[in-house]
């Protein structure tokens, strides 16, 4: 089973904090000043058959808890990892969350979003992780799609 073990609450770039840039929940579009992780720690594992019945499971889970990153605004789960890293970065604007409505799907894991374009970390149920790639290395690999294309 799952229980509830923690709440933690990770503090962002709030402009008012620290600087830095405003980010909003995709979903509500609240301004973010921190999201919310919530840590559950694993007791056991149940496994559920089609006929409907269950057993409780002899496996041992990978890992003793599962986190899940919530905006604190509407409660939707974030396709952010509950890593203080990750989460800096998110505040910084060097990682950023759109719905999967939102973005254009261009070549391999590129998508184009609001006119620039993303590498995409993950996705997560409606909304997508990206990463913003700098001018240059986007123009890299366009020169080497356009090289790909041309010798096929």
């Amino acid at each position: 089973m799952v229980c509830p073990l923690l709440f933690f609450l990770f503090r962002g770039y709030c402009p008012h904090h620290s600087g830095g840039m405003t980010v909003r929940c995709p979903f509500c579009k609240e301004k973010l000043d921190f999201v919310r992780a919530a840590v559950y720690e694993v007791s056991g594992l149940i496994d559920f058959f089609p006929d409907g019945s269950w057993e409780y499971s002899d496996d041992v889970w990978p890992d003793d808890t599962i986190s899940e990153v919530y905006c604190p605004h509407c409660g939707k789960s974030l396709p952010l990892e509950a890593d203080e890293e990750e989460i800096e970065r998110f505040f910084k604007g060097e990682l950023k969350i759109a719905l999967a409505s939102e973005i254009k799907h261009l070549k391999r894991n590129l998508v184009l979003h609001n006119g620039r374009v993303y590498r995409v970390v993950r996705k997560k149920d409606d909304a997508v992780l990206l990463e913003h790639l700098d001018d240059d290395l986007i123009e890299c690999i366009l020169e080497t799609e356009a090289e790909v294309e041309v010798k096929e």
